[in-house]
């Protein structure tokens, strides 16, 4: 596909794999629960009167549209790994905001440590060893960050029947990927949009945890989104000089490049026809070595 014309990523509507079952937990948001969601919010991720976060769900009643909906995801999502909130959460006992944010540490360490690996072409070894000590002493951290990912999915996104909407997820991540869901601050860039190359992280947690046996029907139901969308977020955040670019190089650049729909095309195609988890993790991979090699 070639065409050039500038368009909003809402626009762009792509094949979804099927939904996968799964028990339905529900988590959390401020605003009204969106339409298909039962509404109920688990007390350990409520928003409260002194949260961090209270200045952007404001900001959020103030939308209006289609784009509320992803929003809003995505500042629960924000809201539920950010290290403020986590800490002074009136509702998570003692010690374990804190826990959450070792877990967390942990997590981001090992998914950086494969991604670099799979850029340097290197898939062997003990990151990628289900059963070697790097990872099964990741098993507890990766059950509980799964459980509050996909949480948030399911109350935003659930079918009602145990799998999600995956069209609207695909489409959430596109548009936050292509920078269109960006909170506009005049002092500060990455409030609303990929803020850095932690965007590769989704899929890899999602193969990760099928390797490790957690949620893998759910994972595996989204793990074709994670991976297509990687190529609109290395367009638009790809920072700027000769290649190879570091993992830590990347970061929001703002609107300094445009979205298209040839950017969302291209980055689709390599999933045309590719569905299982085998297949995906090659199209990650690859998608590895061209934003880190």
């Amino acid at each position: 596909m070639k065409n050039k014309k500038s368009r909003s990523a809402a626009a762009v509507s792509k094949p979804a794999p099927a939904p996968a079952a799964r028990s339905t937990v529900l988590t959390p948001t401020p605003p009204p629960a969106p339409p298909g969601s039962s509404g109920l919010l688990p007390p350990d991720l409520r928003t409260w009167p002194g949260s961090p976060m209270r200045w952007r769900w404001k900001y959020i009643e103030s939308l209006s549209g289609s784009r509320v909906q992803h929003v809003q995801y995505f500042c629960s999502l924000d809201e539920a790994t950010d290290k403020g909130c986590l800490l002074a959460h009136p509702a998570l006992p003692a010690g374990q905001g804190a826990a959450r944010l070792r877990q967390m540490g942990q997590l981001a360490g090992v998914l950086q440590k494969r991604i670099q690996a799979r850029a340097d072409g290197q898939l062997g070894g003990p990151l990628f060893d289900p059963h070697s000590p790097e990872l099964t002493k990741l098993h507890a951290a990766v059950v509980q960050w799964s459980r509050i990912q996909l949480d948030l999915l399911f109350h935003y996104y659930g079918d009602g029947q145990g799998g999600f909407r995956v069209e609207e997820v695909e489409m959430a991540y596109l548009m936050f990927a292509a920078g269109e869901l960006r909170v506009p601050l005049s002092n500060r860039r990455g409030i609303g949009e990929a803020d850095s190359a932690y965007y590769f992280a989704w899929a890899e947690f999602a193969l990760l945890a099928g390797e490790l046996g957690i949620d893998a029907a759910s994972w595996d139901a989204l793990l074709r989104t994670l991976v297509w969308t990687q190529g609109v977020y290395t367009h638009m955040q790809r920072p700027i000089g000769a290649r190879p670019h570091g993992f830590h190089q990347y970061g929001p650049r703002g609107r300094e490049r445009v979205f298209t729909l040839a950017v969302a095309a291209d980055a689709h195609a390599k999933v045309r026809n590719v569905h299982t988890r085998t297949q995906l993790a090659v199209v990650h991979t690859t998608n590895c070595k061209e934003a880190f090699a």
